[in-house]
């Protein structure tokens, strides 16, 4: 009878330490991309130019242009930028596996490769026709 006891008790008792563990190993999901995006209004904090004669020329140029400035990405695919205090509203969408943003501004449309997206940073790249070359731009939050 005891032995029995015993066998009952260790058996609560493994039953309540795997309940425990289980309920300790629970993590919270990881945020999707567009929660990623959309979490935060993004801060410029740099940009390069590369593949032009005036790389460093470009890359300071839009240093300045930027500084300051700030991207919002809306859940509801609209954006807000505000660069030099003149707010730009614009639209975006994802494509290509969400690896790249459609940034459509006064009916303009960018494709936007993302390089890097995590909770404090943004980091995308295009071609700039305007250049014809390649900008890199960080923003963080």
């Amino acid at each position: 009878m005891r032995t029995r006891n015993y066998f009952t008790l260790l058996l609560l008792l493994t039953s309540i330490a795997s309940l425990f563990f289980t309920g300790c190993s629970k993590k919270d999901p990881e945020p999707t991309r567009t929660e990623l995006l959309t979490s935060a209004t993004w801060a410029f904090s740099g940009v390069t130019v590369t593949g032009t004669a005036m790389d460093g020329l470009y890359t300071t140029a839009y240093s300045n242009a930027y500084a300051g400035s700030e991207l919002s990405f809306n859940t509801n695919n609209t954006t807000s930028w505000i660069v030099l205090t003149i707010p730009l509203a614009g639209e975006w969408i994802w494509s290509a596996d969400e690896t790249v943003i459609q940034y459509t501004q006064s009916g303009i449309t960018q494709e936007w490769t993302v390089i890097e997206l995590t909770s404090t940073t943004l980091k995308i790249s295009f071609t700039d026709s305007t250049i014809n070359g390649t900008t890199t731009y960080t923003f963080t939050h």
